[in-house]
């Protein structure tokens, strides 16, 4: 499904987004230790439930990250980059077709940031009405975007990293 489940609007566009992450409710959320009792286990390492997210954030047993990327990069690292990429298409999906609906989201926004918090939100609303109306999506307009590249951070914890060995293991020995 391409519908906003949760959003965190509000944060000033200068922001990281692993900075806002770490002061959300979903941050507080993930915290729970019902995420780490309730675990899969691969290759002896316990995998919990996580969260995926791009190279900006921290590496983090409830934060999966992709690897650095690299030149001769092992197969295994090679492989688990890509299939997180898959698993993070989705919501950069959702993204584009909330921009190609709402285009003025698309832009710099010159209102009150109180109103421009309630636009953002009703924006995702009625996005997630759209996808359950099953409401196509005009993809045919020109935005010129400057291309950004975000910043590696290279904050993580060792069980992460075990975790996330696992997982490149598991899904070399498991493709789809």
């Amino acid at each position: 499904s391409l519908k906003f489940s949760y959003v965190n609007i509000g944060a000033p566009g200068r922001c990281n987004d692993a900075f806002v992450y770490n002061r959300s409710t979903l941050f507080e959320v993930m915290q729970n230790p019902v995420y780490a009792q309730n675990c899969l286990t691969v290759n002896n390492v316990k995998i919990q439930a996580h969260l995926i997210a791009d190279s900006a954030f921290p590496l983090s047993n409830n934060l999966m990250k992709p690897y650095t990327e690299r030149t001769n990069m092992p197969q295994h690292q090679s492989l688990f980059n890509y299939r997180l990429s898959r698993c993070r298409c989705t919501i950069e999906r959702s993204f584009g077709h909330l921009k190609n609906r709402f285009r003025s989201i698309h832009k710099k926004m010159e209102y009150d940031i109180e109103h421009v918090k309630n636009i953002i939100k009703a924006a995702c609303i009625l996005h997630n009405i759209c996808v359950d109306s099953q409401d196509a999506v005009e993809t045919d307009w020109d935005i010129i975007a400057t291309p950004y590249k975000k910043p590696n951070c290279y904050i993580q914890t060792l069980g992460a990293v075990d975790m996330r060995d696992a997982l490149s293991f598991y899904f070399l020995q498991n493709p789809l």
